[in-house]
């Protein structure tokens, strides 16, 4: 992968996501430089979500939030009933059944794998961009191999933390349960709106 990446001039990011979306690696640019400053112009029940946050990432904060005070299930992906889960649902979901949730079930987002999304599966989703840890806005996602979670702000987020805490208003400053791990941070620019 590295080396197609290297001779097309394709960035691996870019060829990762490609084939997880069972599409042949395109030579070139990579997708996130071409997608830079330019509004897609794809609306999800009415809301127009363009590159660089804005008003559909404001929804995906807001929609976190809701879920504050649910419980955490392992592997879980709907929160309880209580929550806006199914009827009769008492478990509620992980830190990447919380994103999964969110985007796909509340906001109509096609990801990698719309029942939960892992790790690996969000570093190549074309629908988000990679922005600077400096530039956090509320809506941007925050992930860590063994964690993530919602942004509310420029410090603090919404994820599932685990059984005792369920889901909560946490800093990401501190990093992963494994910290030190490497910390991204992606941007949701509508690149996958269901229809």
């Amino acid at each position: 992968m590295l080396v197609w990446s290297g001779v097309t001039n394709a960035g691996v990011l870019s060829t990762v996501q490609s084939l997880v979306g069972g599409q042949k690696p395109i030579p070139g640019q990579p997708q996130a430089s071409i997608l830079k400053g330019k509004n897609v112009g794809l609306t999800n029940a009415g809301l127009s979500i363009g590159v660089g946050g804005g008003s559909g990432n404001s929804r995906i904060a807001d929609e976190a939030q809701r879920l504050i005070g649910d419980v955490y299930t392992w592997g879980g992906s709907q929160p309880s009933e209580d929550y806006g889960g199914p009827k009769g649902r008492k478990e509620g979901c992980d830190c990447y059944g919380l994103l999964t949730w969110v985007l796909h079930s509340r906001l109509g987002y096609n990801l990698p794998n719309n029942t939960h999304s892992g790790y690996l599966e969000f570093l190549a989703w074309s629908g988000a961009s990679r922005v600077s840890s400096k530039d956090i806005q509320a809506g941007d996602l925050i992930i860590w191999p063994t964690h993530s979670g919602i942004a509310i702000n420029s410090t603090q987020m919404v994820s599932a933390e685990n059984p005792r805490d369920g889901v909560k208003v946490n800093t990401f400053s501190g990093g992963g349960p494994l910290a030190p791990e490497p910390m991204t941070v992606l941007r949701v620019n509508g690149g996958m709106v269901s229809a």
